[in-house]
């Protein structure tokens, strides 16, 4: 997950092990470079709710970032309240204010994906139940991820990981995990369509 942004033409979001050993302590922070080929920089480390690990970022409209993060949890076992790590950089992602809770994200334990789409649009990827990685699901957000709309289901069987794409005609494509038995059986591709995403703009 990298993105551009106006004030950090590269950003990376990750995971820092603080301890060795099979189960680390792990905290979410970034990593920016300013000027392509120069140094990077990494932020301070996000806190709050236990920091979670895997991540995503998007640009917001007004330039600051947003990032979704994972529960520290095993798979099976998903966070009560349920619902998405969330935390919002004022900074360039030089800091991280501590994550809050978005209830209105059903999540089981799993990476999910976040993109920009428009001017203040944000577009959520995850598998959208509160137990079970099942039920593929693009959610999008007209008002930079202040609510989501009930999202379009790509595929309602198992299915885990997944990462956003916009094409430049603002067809919308998703990179997912799926499969009959088991949600890591195979990685599918789907496109929707941009009317899905700017009927909503124009309500």
């Amino acid at each position: 997950w990298v993105i551009t942004a106006d004030i950090a033409p590269i950003l990376l979001p990750v995971i820092l092990a603080e301890r060795p050993g099979e189960n680390p302590y792990r905290l979410v922070m970034t990593i920016w470079c300013l000027v392509p080929g120069m140094a990077f920089k990494s932020s301070e480390r996000s806190s709050g709710l236990d920091a979670g690990n895997e991540t995503g970022v998007a640009e917001l409209s007004d330039g600051r970032l947003y990032m979704t993060t994972r529960h520290r949890a095993r798979i099976g076992f998903p966070p009560q309240p349920n619902g998405r790590l969330y935390s919002v950089s004022d900074d360039g992602g030089s800091s991280w204010p501590k994550s809050q809770l978005d209830t209105s994200l059903a999540t089981p334990v799993c990476q999910a994906s976040v993109q920009r789409y428009g001017e203040s649009g944000l577009l959520f990827s995850n598998p959208a139940h509160e137990k079970s990685r099942v039920r593929m699901t693009i959610r999008y957000s007209v008002n930079d991820g202040r609510s989501w709309d009930a999202g379009i289901v790509i595929y309602p069987g198992p299915s885990g990981y997944s990462s956003l794409g916009v094409f430049g005609a603002g067809d919308v494509a998703v990179l997912y995990e799926r499969g009959k038995l088991s949600y890591s059986e195979r990685i599918s591709f789907a496109v929707v369509s941009a009317k899905h995403f700017t009927a909503r703009i124009n309500r």
